[in-house]
């Protein structure tokens, strides 16, 4: 009796090991526990424990891959699910993630064609859906001039993108602060309209020449003194180069400020971008001639400028940054014994969030801080009434956010506020401003 009392004690006990060991999770699930929390970090390192173990399902390689991609190790990402591509109860899911990668590396084409695969398949309805929208988010290829941003269609050889926007600036010359009186005879109201387009004579989207043209004019209820005037036409070859997208153009822009000629500005511009894991890198390098109007001749020279930008996508949410670096050689302003220079060396920092919320809102941040040394020693009679002479430093500071939102496809309306800050050492150019502006957009 003795004896089978100690049997059953042991198989009581065996049997309590065997539920706990049934009730304690497995690797992998604790990593899809992990992955749904979104701690996507220790979901790869438990998917790869589970590996590790002998785990070799099909489950484990796309639950790895899926937490790469989460991660932006798109490389990686995408070699697994390659392999996993092979087996045929795999590649309807496995495409629309192959999609997923080359969209998240900029790799557009390819982004498509996996996509437009996963629309056309009948098995999986909630993909095929999925599919048809990344396809419409797709379905417009951004192009970047300096004056404008226009998304232009996937397989046209042209667009084009129209653009009306108002609002007020609560100070519109950009006037010291002790320059105001009370009655904020520097707020106006102001309106401006953008006209902008281009086509494809040779080659396509990032393989061929682009042509454009842009138009922009901006007018002030009360200070018309300020009404502005931009034309421009150019041409962009682009063309990829050793794993590059290279860029190289030329540009013709004429500027107006009340029906006077400030400067018509020939511009040459290179750039050179890549995708990497860390996110994609731009490099580009600009020249530009001004042949400034008669009343304007202290703008006229040239300019140098050296760009370096960064852009990489979390999730729904796309962080840039951008430092630029210009160098200035311009006539300046000698006048009765005062004298100002307009030949800044000057350094900016910008940063910007975009959020999109859904396929339809979006909210943006940006700032940037720019610093500014004036070349020689600029003499001015500063707000004081006194001569002051001195090495003239700027510093200023742009931040603005904004609430963009696109009713149909081809429009898109946007609420930004922008305050803007200078601090220099003449107190004749301290001011600071607060702009709202509303615009409407539509692309063809």
């Amino acid at each position: 009796m003795q004896l089978r009392k100690k049997q059953m004690l042991a198989l009581a006990v065996a049997a309590a090991s065997l539920s706990l060991a049934a009730q304690t999770p497995t690797p992998a699930a604790r990593g899809i526990t992990a992955f749904n929390s979104g701690d996507y970090e220790q979901a790869l390192t438990l998917f790869h424990e589970a590996e590790q173990a002998g785990n070799d399902s099909q489950s484990v390689d796309y639950n790895i891959a899926v937490s790469l991609y989460r991660l932006g190790q798109f490389e990686d990402a995408k070699q697994r699910f390659l392999e996993l591509a092979e087996e045929e109860s795999w590649e309807v899911l496995v495409s629309y993630n192959l999609g997923l990668v080359c969209e998240a590396q900029g790799e557009l084409d390819c982004a498509r064609e996996y996509f437009t695969a996963s629309a056309n398949q009948q098995e999986h309805a909630k993909i095929r859906q999925l599919a048809i929208s990344r396809l419409n988010n797709l379905n417009t290829t951004r192009q970047v001039t300096d004056a404008v941003t226009v998304e232009s269609r996937s397989g046209k050889s042209w667009a084009g993108l129209i653009e009306v926007a108002g609002g007020v600036d609560s100070n519109a010359s950009s006037l010291a602060d002790g320059l105001l009186d009370q009655s904020d005879r520097g707020e106006d109201n102001f309106s401006q309209a953008m006209l902008y387009g281009h086509f494809y004579p040779l080659g396509e989207p990032r393989d061929g020449l682009r042509l454009y043209g842009l138009a922009y004019a901006k007018a002030f209820e009360s200070l018309d003194y300020l009404d502005s005037r931009v034309l421009g036409l150019g041409a962009v070859w682009e063309q990829p180069l050793w794993g590059w997208q290279s860029e190289l153009g030329v540009a013709l822009l004429g500027t107006e400020l009340d029906g006077e000629t400030v400067a018509d500005q020939v511009e040459v511009r290179s750039s050179f971008s890549r995708h990497f894991s860390l996110g994609t890198v731009k490099l580009a390098a600009t020249y530009a001639d001004f042949s400034a109007g008669e009343a304007f001749q202290q703008v006229d020279g040239d300019r140098y400028r050296l760009e370096l930008g960064w852009a990489r996508r979390f999730n729904e949410v796309t962080t840039s940054l951008r430092y630029r670096h210009d160098w200035n050689n311009r006539a300046d302003l000698s006048r009765g014994g005062g004298y100002a220079s307009y030949s800044p060396i000057r350094s900016s920092i910008q940063g910007k969030l975009d959020w999109d919320i859904s396929s339809k809102w979006e909210v943006f941040l940006e700032g940037e801080y720019i610093e500014s040394s004036y070349r020689d020693r600029n003499r001015l009679r500063d707000l004081n009434g006194s001569v002051k002479e001195a090495q003239r430093e700027n510093r200023k500071v742009i931040l603005s956010s904004g609430l963009a939102f696109r009713p149909a496809q081809n429009w898109k309306t946007e609420l930004e506020y922008r305050l803007e800050e200078s601090d220099d050492v003449f107190q004749l150019y301290n001011y600071d401003k607060n702009r709202v502006q509303a615009s409407l957009q539509w692309q063809f």
